[in-house]
Protein backbone atom coordinates (compact mmCIF):
# COMPACT_ATOMS: atom_id res chain seq x y z
CA UNK A 1 0.00 0.00 0.00
CA UNK A 2 1.25 3.20 -0.90
CA UNK A 3 1.70 5.17 1.62
CA UNK A 4 -0.27 8.35 2.59
CA UNK A 5 1.50 11.65 2.19
CA UNK A 6 -1.82 12.89 2.52
CA UNK A 7 -1.38 15.17 5.55
CA UNK A 8 -4.19 16.56 7.85
CA UNK A 9 -4.51 20.59 7.75
CA UNK A 10 -3.18 21.51 11.31
CA UNK A 11 -6.08 23.62 12.78
CA UNK A 12 -4.74 27.58 13.04
CA UNK A 13 -6.21 29.06 16.29
CA UNK A 14 -8.95 31.45 15.09
CA UNK A 15 -6.45 34.97 15.49
CA UNK A 16 -7.97 37.23 18.21
CA UNK A 17 -9.51 40.26 16.99
CA UNK A 18 -7.63 43.32 18.42
CA UNK A 19 -9.16 45.24 20.91
CA UNK A 20 -9.99 48.78 18.98
CA UNK A 21 -8.01 50.29 21.97
CA UNK A 22 -7.42 53.38 19.53
CA UNK A 23 -11.40 54.22 19.50
CA UNK A 24 -11.69 53.82 22.57
CA UNK A 25 -8.81 55.94 23.29
CA UNK A 26 -10.11 58.97 21.14
CA UNK A 27 -13.71 58.71 22.24
CA UNK A 28 -12.26 59.49 25.54
CA UNK A 29 -10.32 61.91 24.38
CA UNK A 30 -13.33 63.31 22.68
CA UNK A 31 -15.32 63.52 25.85
CA UNK A 32 -12.54 65.12 27.91
CA UNK A 33 -12.14 67.77 25.03
CA UNK A 34 -15.96 68.36 25.37
CA UNK A 35 -16.10 69.13 29.06
CA UNK A 36 -13.34 71.10 28.96
CA UNK A 37 -14.77 72.97 26.07
CA UNK A 38 -18.20 73.25 28.30
CA UNK A 39 -15.89 74.51 31.23
CA UNK A 40 -14.13 76.97 29.41
CA UNK A 41 -17.51 78.22 27.98
CA UNK A 42 -18.79 78.51 31.32
CA UNK A 43 -16.24 80.41 32.52
CA UNK A 44 -16.45 82.42 30.02
CA UNK A 45 -19.82 83.39 30.30
CA UNK A 46 -19.10 83.65 34.01
CA UNK A 47 -16.34 86.54 33.35
CA UNK A 48 -18.41 88.42 30.89
CA UNK A 49 -21.37 88.71 33.49
CA UNK A 50 -18.60 89.15 36.18
CA UNK A 51 -16.98 92.10 33.92
CA UNK A 52 -20.15 93.74 32.81
CA UNK A 53 -21.35 94.05 36.63
CA UNK A 54 -17.62 95.82 37.03
CA UNK A 55 -17.81 97.87 34.28
CA UNK A 56 -20.95 99.43 35.70
CA UNK A 57 -19.84 99.15 39.40
CA UNK A 58 -16.69 100.75 38.14
CA UNK A 59 -19.00 103.21 36.00
CA UNK A 60 -21.01 104.11 38.94
CA UNK A 61 -18.10 104.39 41.43
CA UNK A 62 -15.85 106.83 38.90
CA UNK A 63 -19.25 109.05 38.71
CA UNK A 64 -19.24 109.35 42.68
CA UNK A 65 -17.64 107.96 45.86
CA UNK A 66 -21.18 107.05 47.03
CA UNK A 67 -24.63 105.84 45.44
CA UNK A 68 -27.97 105.70 46.79
CA UNK A 69 -29.44 101.99 47.34
CA UNK A 70 -33.30 102.31 47.58
CA UNK A 71 -36.07 102.54 44.99
CA UNK A 72 -39.02 105.04 44.52
CA UNK A 73 -39.15 108.04 46.54
CA UNK A 74 -37.07 105.93 49.22
CA UNK A 75 -34.43 106.79 46.89
CA UNK A 76 -34.90 110.70 46.63
CA UNK A 77 -35.14 110.57 50.73
CA UNK A 78 -32.42 108.96 50.79
CA UNK A 79 -30.03 111.58 48.73
CA UNK A 80 -31.63 114.27 50.36
CA UNK A 81 -30.25 112.81 53.76
CA UNK A 82 -27.02 112.13 52.30
CA UNK A 83 -26.49 115.22 50.94
CA UNK A 84 -27.94 117.48 53.64
CA UNK A 85 -25.57 115.91 56.38
CA UNK A 86 -22.43 117.40 54.13
CA UNK A 87 -23.65 120.81 54.24
CA UNK A 88 -22.83 121.80 58.19
CA UNK A 89 -22.69 124.69 60.25
CA UNK A 90 -20.12 125.77 62.86
CA UNK A 91 -21.42 123.33 65.31
CA UNK A 92 -21.88 120.30 62.81
CA UNK A 93 -25.46 120.42 62.03
CA UNK A 94 -26.91 120.82 58.65
CA UNK A 95 -27.76 124.81 57.34
CA UNK A 96 -31.25 122.99 56.31
CA UNK A 97 -33.57 119.91 56.34
CA UNK A 98 -34.14 118.81 52.90
CA UNK A 99 -37.76 117.34 52.46
CA UNK A 100 -38.47 115.12 49.00
CA UNK A 101 -41.34 114.26 47.01
CA UNK A 102 -42.99 115.01 43.50
CA UNK A 103 -43.93 118.92 42.58
CA UNK A 104 -46.50 120.28 44.91
CA UNK A 105 -47.87 123.83 46.50
CA UNK A 106 -49.49 125.01 49.98
CA UNK A 107 -52.62 127.61 48.84
CA UNK A 108 -55.47 128.30 50.78
CA UNK A 109 -58.66 127.37 49.97
CA UNK A 110 -61.36 129.69 52.46
CA UNK A 111 -58.33 129.78 55.03
CA UNK A 112 -57.21 126.69 54.70
CA UNK A 113 -54.40 125.33 53.26
CA UNK A 114 -53.98 122.80 50.70
CA UNK A 115 -51.66 120.62 49.09
CA UNK A 116 -52.35 121.05 45.55
CA UNK A 117 -49.74 119.12 42.72
CA UNK A 118 -47.74 121.52 40.61
CA UNK A 119 -48.04 120.61 36.82
CA UNK A 120 -44.61 122.52 35.61
CA UNK A 121 -43.45 125.70 35.62
CA UNK A 122 -43.24 128.88 33.07
CA UNK A 123 -40.34 131.07 32.81
CA UNK A 124 -40.90 134.83 32.73
CA UNK A 125 -38.64 137.35 31.43
CA UNK A 126 -39.49 140.25 33.60
CA UNK A 127 -41.81 140.90 36.19
CA UNK A 128 -45.32 140.94 35.12
CA UNK A 129 -44.27 140.33 31.30
CA UNK A 130 -45.52 137.50 29.50
CA UNK A 131 -44.75 138.11 26.32
CA UNK A 132 -41.45 136.04 26.63
CA UNK A 133 -42.86 133.22 28.98
CA UNK A 134 -41.69 129.30 27.84
CA UNK A 135 -43.08 126.69 29.81
CA UNK A 136 -41.99 123.65 31.46
CA UNK A 137 -44.51 120.41 32.10
CA UNK A 138 -43.51 118.08 34.62
CA UNK A 139 -45.63 115.34 32.69
CA UNK A 140 -44.95 112.77 36.44
CA UNK A 141 -40.63 113.05 35.77
CA UNK A 142 -40.06 115.55 38.02
CA UNK A 143 -39.06 115.81 41.73
CA UNK A 144 -38.72 118.27 44.30
CA UNK A 145 -36.38 119.16 47.27
CA UNK A 146 -37.52 121.78 49.80
CA UNK A 147 -34.52 123.30 51.53
CA UNK A 148 -36.04 123.84 55.07
CA UNK A 149 -34.28 125.84 57.57
CA UNK A 150 -34.58 125.73 61.45
CA UNK A 151 -35.94 128.25 62.20
CA UNK A 152 -40.36 129.08 62.38
CA UNK A 153 -42.08 128.13 59.11
CA UNK A 154 -38.66 126.58 57.40
CA UNK A 155 -36.73 130.51 57.95
CA UNK A 156 -32.94 130.44 58.18
CA UNK A 157 -31.48 129.94 61.81
CA UNK A 158 -29.27 132.99 62.07
CA UNK A 159 -26.26 130.81 63.06
CA UNK A 160 -26.97 128.97 60.02
CA UNK A 161 -26.79 131.71 57.89
CA UNK A 162 -23.33 133.11 59.26
CA UNK A 163 -21.54 130.64 56.88
CA UNK A 164 -20.02 132.56 55.09
CA UNK A 165 -21.91 133.00 51.15
CA UNK A 166 -24.91 131.30 52.84
CA UNK A 167 -26.57 132.27 49.55
CA UNK A 168 -24.23 130.81 47.18
CA UNK A 169 -23.96 126.96 49.67
CA UNK A 170 -27.36 126.78 49.51
CA UNK A 171 -26.83 126.90 45.95
CA UNK A 172 -24.64 124.28 45.27
CA UNK A 173 -26.62 121.85 47.60
CA UNK A 174 -29.29 122.65 44.92
CA UNK A 175 -27.42 121.78 42.18
CA UNK A 176 -25.79 118.72 44.01
CA UNK A 177 -29.37 117.06 45.32
CA UNK A 178 -30.11 118.26 41.12
CA UNK A 179 -26.79 115.79 39.98
CA UNK A 180 -27.38 112.99 42.13
CA UNK A 181 -31.15 112.52 41.24
CA UNK A 182 -30.94 112.88 37.79
CA UNK A 183 -27.56 110.58 37.45
CA UNK A 184 -29.70 108.10 39.86
CA UNK A 185 -33.22 108.08 38.23
CA UNK A 186 -34.94 108.09 35.35
CA UNK A 187 -36.33 111.90 36.22
CA UNK A 188 -36.22 114.86 33.66
CA UNK A 189 -36.70 118.24 35.99
CA UNK A 190 -35.67 118.82 39.97
CA UNK A 191 -37.53 121.60 41.29
CA UNK A 192 -36.24 122.97 44.66
CA UNK A 193 -37.58 125.73 46.99
CA UNK A 194 -35.23 127.59 49.40
CA UNK A 195 -35.99 129.28 52.97
CA UNK A 196 -37.42 132.74 52.62
CA UNK A 197 -34.65 135.58 52.69
CA UNK A 198 -34.90 139.00 53.88
CA UNK A 199 -33.36 141.66 51.05
CA UNK A 200 -33.02 145.21 51.60
CA UNK A 201 -34.60 147.14 48.65
CA UNK A 202 -35.31 150.73 48.70
CA UNK A 203 -34.90 151.55 52.10
CA UNK A 204 -37.28 148.20 53.21
CA UNK A 205 -37.05 145.07 53.56
CA UNK A 206 -38.10 142.20 51.70
CA UNK A 207 -39.02 138.80 52.14
CA UNK A 208 -38.47 136.73 49.10
CA UNK A 209 -39.14 133.58 48.31
CA UNK A 210 -37.37 131.62 45.90
CA UNK A 211 -36.95 128.70 43.60
CA UNK A 212 -34.98 126.89 40.91
CA UNK A 213 -35.98 123.93 38.68
CA UNK A 214 -32.79 122.05 36.86
CA UNK A 215 -33.55 119.37 34.39
CA UNK A 216 -31.26 116.83 32.44
CA UNK A 217 -31.13 118.75 28.87
CA UNK A 218 -29.31 121.72 30.86
CA UNK A 219 -26.99 119.23 33.17
CA UNK A 220 -26.26 116.52 30.48
CA UNK A 221 -22.50 117.81 30.48
CA UNK A 222 -22.11 117.51 34.11
CA UNK A 223 -23.62 113.89 34.69
CA UNK A 224 -21.51 112.68 31.62
CA UNK A 225 -18.24 113.51 34.03
CA UNK A 226 -17.62 112.63 37.44
CA UNK A 227 -18.89 114.87 39.91
CA UNK A 228 -15.69 115.74 41.45
CA UNK A 229 -15.01 117.39 38.01
CA UNK A 230 -18.32 120.14 38.68
CA UNK A 231 -18.40 120.61 42.48
CA UNK A 232 -14.36 120.11 42.73
CA UNK A 233 -14.59 121.47 46.26
CA UNK A 234 -15.77 120.26 49.47
CA UNK A 235 -19.61 120.99 51.07
CA UNK A 236 -18.25 122.16 54.16
CA UNK A 237 -15.60 125.12 53.08
CA UNK A 238 -16.40 128.15 51.59
CA UNK A 239 -17.43 127.83 47.80
CA UNK A 240 -14.52 129.24 45.82
CA UNK A 241 -12.78 129.31 42.27
CA UNK A 242 -14.14 126.63 39.82
CA UNK A 243 -16.67 125.41 42.08
CA UNK A 244 -18.65 128.82 42.52
CA UNK A 245 -18.18 129.69 39.09
CA UNK A 246 -19.98 126.21 37.87
CA UNK A 247 -22.84 127.18 41.30
CA UNK A 248 -23.83 130.01 39.77
CA UNK A 249 -23.45 129.49 36.01
CA UNK A 250 -26.19 126.31 36.26
CA UNK A 251 -27.94 127.30 39.19
CA UNK A 252 -30.49 130.61 38.67
CA UNK A 253 -32.49 132.15 41.45
CA UNK A 254 -36.43 132.86 40.72
CA UNK A 255 -38.99 134.46 42.57
CA UNK A 256 -42.41 132.78 41.92
CA UNK A 257 -45.96 132.79 41.83
CA UNK A 258 -48.40 130.27 42.01
CA UNK A 259 -50.65 130.17 38.72
CA UNK A 260 -53.66 128.48 37.23
CA UNK A 261 -53.19 127.87 33.32
CA UNK A 262 -55.80 128.31 31.23
CA UNK A 263 -56.63 124.37 31.09
CA UNK A 264 -56.93 124.19 34.99
CA UNK A 265 -53.58 122.85 35.66
CA UNK A 266 -51.75 124.74 38.07
CA UNK A 267 -48.37 125.57 37.32
CA UNK A 268 -45.87 127.85 39.37
CA UNK A 269 -44.47 131.22 37.58
CA UNK A 270 -40.64 132.01 37.76
CA UNK A 271 -39.37 135.44 37.37
CA UNK A 272 -35.55 135.88 37.68
CA UNK A 273 -33.29 137.80 39.98
CA UNK A 274 -31.06 139.82 38.46
CA UNK A 275 -27.61 138.57 38.28
CA UNK A 276 -24.99 140.06 40.84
Amino acid sequence: MAEDLTVSRPKVAPRERPKRRGARLHGKRFALAYALLALVLAAAAALLVYSLGTDEAEEEQAWSSWSPTKEGEARLWEIADFVSDQYTDAAGRPVVSVLAGPPSVQVQSDGVPQKVPLDGVIFLGRAGDRSDASAGIFDGDAAMFILCGRGPTCSVDPAAAQRRDFGVVLQREALELALYTLHYTTLESVLFFFPTVRQQVGGKVQALQLATVLNRSKLRPQLERPLADTLPGSAREPVEGADRSNVLDLVRLYTFTVEQAPQGSTVLGLTPLPRQ
